[in-house]
């Protein structure tokens, strides 16, 4: 493509994330947000912050990478964005595994095709500032301007006030077990974007078919996301406050435990003895006494 995509005026886009931002604060509805995601100003900022991605020549099933779109003009590469928005058929993403830390099980991670990458990403830049608008501040995972170090800090500055005990919570298998018609729901209405042809790409999205050559087969999930997506945050609260899955163990599930709270009745309940901070399925909770079992 040409040197355009070097220029600044993509970064006019940023003006309109403000604004959906403040809009989903106030609570709006969004029912026409198709058009902001075909926007050519998004379609090029998408690309620009997808082409430096180190995954960004790791092909998937189709071959295609970021070197396939950069040899396209920008006129066609913008054309072929704005009729998949019209009529996307998803592209198969492909399976690999890698090593658990600490562990000897495998990790799946999915490598979406290039072209379904950029438009995830066309998607993310209109829908991330309408759900930042809702989620609840001391979760840290997958956020702009967020991630572990911020989370760490927040736990030191938490410590300062007398919260000394700590208990660490993971959910196991956590992307393996997402539930889409909670996740569907909580985007329409929790979040409230309501745009019917934007939230049927995002279906198409998550049923999209995986290619695991370990095990020779192909798969149409109906539960689950593929680590190695873009659209990660709507894994965040508030979604992350539902159940999405139940636990074999004898201990009911954290989900069942911690996510039908909220941040103010949480508090309210156990008087300010505890405070969380949140790290997509990890759960801190710093507690000023050591007498932990009450807030199981």
């Amino acid at each position: 493509m040409n040197n355009c995509f070097r220029t600044e005026t993509y970064y006019d886009f940023a003006g309109l994330q403000k604004k959906l931002f403040w809009q989903s604060k106030k609570k709006k509805q969004f029912h026409k947000l198709i058009r902001l995601v075909a926007n050519e100003r998004n379609l090029l900022l998408a690309h620009r912050n997808i082409k430096s991605n180190k995954g960004s020549k790791t092909p998937a099933v189709s071959k295609t990478t970021v070197e396939t779109v950069k040899a396209m003009e920008t006129q066609e590469y913008l054309t072929l964005m704005k009729l998949l928005l019209l009529d996307y058929n998803v592209r198969w993403t492909r399976r690999i595994y890698i090593p658990k830390r600490d562990s000897e099980e495998l990790r799946p991670i999915g490598i979406p095709d290039y072209i379904d990458r950029d438009l995830e990403q066309v998607i993310r830049q209109v829908i991330e500032p309408i759900a930042e608008a809702k989620f609840y501040p001391f979760s840290y995972g997958f956020r702009p301007g967020r991630g572990t170090q911020q989370a760490i800090q927040k736990c030191r500055e938490i410590t300062n006030f007398g919260y000394f005990f700590a208990l660490e919570f993971d959910i196991q298998k956590f992307f393996d077990n997402v539930d889409f018609k909670i996740l569907v729901k909580t985007i329409t209405e929790d979040i409230g974007i309501k745009d019917k042809q934007l939230i049927a790409i995002i279906k198409k999205r998550l049923k999209g078919p995986i290619l695991d050559k370990r095990y020779q087969k192909v798969i149409y999930p109906e539960i689950g996301t593929p680590q190695g997506s873009l659209c990660k945050a709507l894994h965040n609260f508030p979604y992350a406050k539902e159940t999405i899955m139940q636990s074999n163990q004898r201990k009911p599930c954290l989900s069942k435990i911690y996510f039908p709270f909220t941040l103010h009745n949480i508090q309210s309940h156990f008087k300010h003895e505890k405070q969380e901070v949140t790290f997509i399925y990890t759960l801190v909770t710093l507690c000023t006494t050591k007498n932990n079992d009450k807030f199981l």
